[in-house]
């Protein structure tokens, strides 16, 4: 879903180029930050690499302790 910004919504964006631009809920208190697309994919991506790169260690110590445990029962 995409919301139209207000003109002095556009005009914020453009008065720091470069930099995200931050946007609170008013009913909230919530805080926001308005990304360009193409930005936001990126960081998905590498977000979503480093998840995938976390979920292999987290398995492979988990496999450690396994064998770990059953080699040296108590």
């Amino acid at each position: 879903m995409a919301v139209e910004l207000s003109e002095s919504q556009r005009q914020a964006l453009g008065g720091s180029p470069g930099l995200p631009l931050q946007v609170i809920d008013p009913a909230t208190q919530e805080l926001y930050v308005l990304v360009p697309m193409e930005e936001y994919e990126q960081l998905r991506t590498l977000l979503a690499a480093e998840r995938a790169e976390q979920d292999g260690w987290l398995g492979l110590a988990r496999r450690a302790r396994s064998q770990w445990a059953q080699e040296n029962p108590y």
